[in-house]
């Protein structure tokens, strides 16, 4: 059996919402998207679980301490993002919930996704991302909104967005993007479980940079 084909590396890693400030701080984002993608691909099963676990943990400190309101909307990784979050005690100072915005319809009724981007980029997208990131954070009102949709097989990958395909969405008062993670190995494809975790893991991770790094909040 054939190995499944991969589009080339993407150079559009980020894709920064218009209107927005911050616009210079791309490359070091991308930068930090590739590093967290690499760290990520190199662990699987139950060591993944816990370097998500880890990552949440660390996030969690500065979110705390700084009183940085938190919100998700979730697609692929369908309410597993949210448990690493409720799983540290004392979250709920800064954690206001998550929408599991599986369907398109829900992603649009709830999180205000346009149907310009569903129907044109499409659920797995940057614009599908950054605007699930912005809805939520507009509904329940946080200074952080932080969103992931994309194709965690082993059905429904296709050439152009194969299984491993994800978009991450980040909402900041000052700074909307979204980060693209190209979640598959040299050969095959990686556990529909898996995939998920990695998403996890890669957007605690780069979230934590971004605070305390990039320093975007």
């Amino acid at each position: 059996m054939e190995s499944p084909t991969h589009p080339a590396e993407q150079s559009h890693i980020i894709w920064i919402k218009k209107n927005t400030t911050n616009r210079t701080l791309a490359p070091q984002i991308e930068q930090l998207i590739r590093t967290h993608v690499d760290t990520a691909k190199k662990m699987s099963g139950q060591e993944l679980v816990n370097a998500s676990k880890t990552a949440m943990l660390s996030v969690s400190q500065p979110l705390l301490q700084k009183s940085i309101k938190l919100s998700v909307s979730e697609s692929c990784t369908g309410g597993m993002l949210s448990a690493h979050i409720v799983s540290i005690s004392g979250i709920s100072e800064i954690y206001e919930g998550g929408v599991v915005s599986y369907s398109n319809h829900v992603k649009e009724k709830v999180l205000g996704v346009s149907s310009e981007s569903i129907d044109g980029p499409g659920a797995v997208s940057h614009e599908t991302a950054v605007e699930m990131a912005t809805g939520v954070s507009t509904l329940m009102e946080t200074h952080c909104g932080l969103s992931t949709t994309g194709v965690a097989g082993p059905l429904g990958g296709t050439p152009t967005k194969p299984v491993g395909l994800v978009y991450a969405g980040f909402s900041f008062p000052q700074l909307s993007f979204s980060a693209r993670y190209e979640l598959w190995p040299d050969d095959g494809a990686y556990e529909r479980q898996d995939i998920r975790e990695m998403t996890c893991f890669v957007s605690l991770s780069l979230l934590r940079s971004l605070i305390e790094e990039v320093h975007v909040i």
